[in-house]
């Protein structure tokens, strides 16, 4: 028979027991995310947001705008004449649109036209015309033509910044219309169809 003080023993060791197992069942427990502010979040178990592709910037459909305007002006200022290939650059802080034009005859001239495209800065003939201005006897997409199946491929980078008239190793002749400068992209259009052959950042 026991005495009280082993039945107090035994009960104290009990107590410590079931203690002891509710500190393990609790530390179990899943834990609670910590906020800055020291309250306690629910784990979130929400998808993460993806990118948005980017749409086009003020800037970019102004200095796309200006590149029509340009094409326009040096067309106007050429009898005959067809841009076939046309750079934004800038030299010495002057940022300039410098245009080649085939003109009737087979002849080819060279300008520079102000940023917003309006002004001819300087008009001269060169006496030996590129390759490129034969191109455009089997171009039927004509270069505005171009820029607006382009922009629909670029990825939504804006502001065209140089088009030119090209052709691929089996004679296909194409034009290459860049959005976004040297850090933009690139899209190559069959000339006479209008059909993209490959774009992307090194497609040119």
């Amino acid at each position: 028979m026991l005495t009280d003080k082993p039945r107090l023993l035994w009960a104290g060791l009990i107590v410590a027991g079931v203690t002891v197992m509710s500190g393990c069942e609790a530390n179990s427990a899943p834990e609670a995310t910590q906020t800055d502010d020291g309250g306690a979040a629910a784990a979130s178990t929400a998808p993460v947001p993806q990118p948005e592709k980017s749409t086009p910037t003020a800037e970019g459909s102004a200095q796309t705008s200006a590149a029509l305007t340009a094409i326009d002006t040096a067309e106007g200022a050429v009898a005959g004449g067809q841009v076939f290939d046309l750079e934004l650059d800038t030299d010495d802080g002057v940022t300039l649109w410098e245009v080649k034009v085939a003109g009737s005859g087979g002849r080819q001239f060279d300008l520079e036209l102000s940023q917003d495209g309006t002004t001819v800065q300087r008009k001269e003939q060169d006496t030996t015309p590129d390759d490129d201005v034969a191109k455009l006897a089997e171009a039927t997409l004509k270069v505005r033509d171009a820029i607006a199946a382009a922009a629909d491929h670029a990825d939504g980078v804006t502001g065209v910044s140089a088009v030119e008239i090209d052709s691929e190793r089996d004679g296909t002749i194409t034009w290459e219309v860049t959005f976004g400068g040297d850090d933009g992209i690139t899209v190559v259009l069959d000339a006479a169809d209008g059909r993209v052959i490959r774009s992307g950042p090194d497609a040119g």
